[in-house]
């Protein structure tokens, strides 16, 4: 049964909340405007716009939120609350510590930035080989299939 539990949550959960992240981390202050308000910028390795790039933002709690950046690569988020939040835009993310209007250190930025190396990688399960949730799924549905047909108030064959 726990099984079962486990391929279910696998399964819709998103895969890059699953990812796990590298130790390494850098968390990036970054002061938020009036309203909530996220100003940020996405950028290829040259370090130039990258006009209509989607980003996205995540925080424990919200409902991702979704922008396109302009032609510049600007882009505007607008009622977010201070925490950490993940902003990923195609082939690149960060996290990120906002702070409130009025309340960020002296070290904090006013916008965030983005690398975007333009490459989009799919469904690669990154660190599990790809083997890990298709077997739990098969387990899952065996397990499944074992117990729907097992029948427990039969007598046993042997005492």
């Amino acid at each position: 049964m726990q099984v079962i539990a486990l391929v279910c949550v696998g399964l819709l959960m998103p895969q890059a909340l699953m990812a796990a992240a590298p130790a390494n981390v850098k968390i990036n202050d970054v002061a938020l405007g009036n309203g909530g308000t996220l100003l940020g910028q996405v950028v290829d390795p040259q370090g130039l716009g990258v006009a209509g790039a989607q980003v996205v933002v995540l925080q424990q709690g919200q409902k991702p939120v979704q922008t396109v950046a302009d032609k510049t690569g600007m882009f505007q988020v607008v009622g977010l609350k201070g925490g950490t939040a993940q902003v990923a835009t195609t082939g690149g993310q960060n996290v990120y510590r906002l702070w409130a209007a009025n309340t960020a250190p002296a070290t904090a930025k006013h916008s965030a930035l983005l690398l975007s190396n333009g490459s989009v990688v799919r469904g690669q399960m990154q660190g599990m080989g790809g083997w890990l949730l298709p077997a739990l799924a098969a387990g899952g549905i065996i397990a499944g299939v074992a117990v729907a047909t097992s029948n427990t108030s039969s007598t046993p064959a042997s005492p």
